[in-house]
């Protein structure tokens, strides 16, 4: 009785056919294995960039000049002018320093919304200060902010526009976190002049007064 012979599942080609038939193949995957050299991290596409230095790293990094900001702010401040008071409205001018620096440079805006509020009552209740910008100014610019007390149910809010010539620059809001405020504490009496304004310390954390 005979027996069916058994192949094996994959066929063995002998590796001299192999050689022959595709001899650039095995050359070039066998080179690959012996030579360390070649590997896909020499792939041009596959390749890192080189770590720059900790010393040129730095000089990469842009520097904010604080010193230059408060220059400019200083300058600004000094033209200020604070206009009496409507009511619960607060009126203030105050023109853009003349440098190319001050060109939409918008901490101006947060020192001018930030002066104007500060003659209102209960700073120490002014939470989540604000602004919003729409329009970039340039230097020599008169910039015209009006602020007023807002009461709603029962919050309350300061907010102001800045505008130059008509054209709205910014909004600013500061809300209020103590309930209760009644409106007819919301104004306080402004003083003319760069005497009469009321010091206000201007702090980065935006959610501080």
């Amino acid at each position: 009785m005979s027996h069916p012979a058994e192949r094996p599942a994959n066929p063995v080609v002998p590796s001299t056919q192999l050689q022959e038939s595709h001899p650039s193949i095995l050359s070039e995957c066998s080179g690959s294995e012996s030579d360390p050299t070649s590997s896909t991290s020499e792939c041009p596409c596959c390749r890192l960039p080189p770590v720059p230095e900790p010393s040129t790293l730095g000089e990469a990094i842009p520097q904010l000049d604080l010193n230059n900001s408060a220059a400019l702010g200083e300058r600004f401040l000094k033209s200020l002018a604070i206009q009496p008071a409507m009511g619960s409205t607060a009126q203030a001018v105050a023109v853009v320093p003349r440098d190319r620096r001050a060109a939409g440079h918008y901490l101006l805006i947060d020192l001018l919304c930030h002066r104007l509020f500060s003659t209102f009552k209960h700073q120490g209740g002014i939470r989540n200060f604000s602004v919003y910008y729409y329009k970039r100014f340039i230097p020599g610019d008169t910039l015209t902010v009006v602020a007023r007390r807002v009461f709603r149910s029962q919050l309350s809010w300061l907010e102001a526009t800045v505008a130059r010539d008509s054209v709205l620059v910014a909004t600013a809001t500061a809300l209020y976190d103590a309930a209760g405020l009644e409106p007819e504490e919301s104004a306080e009496k402004l003083f003319t002049g760069f005497d009469g304004v009321h010091p206000c310390a201007v702090s980065d954390d935006r959610d501080l007064w």
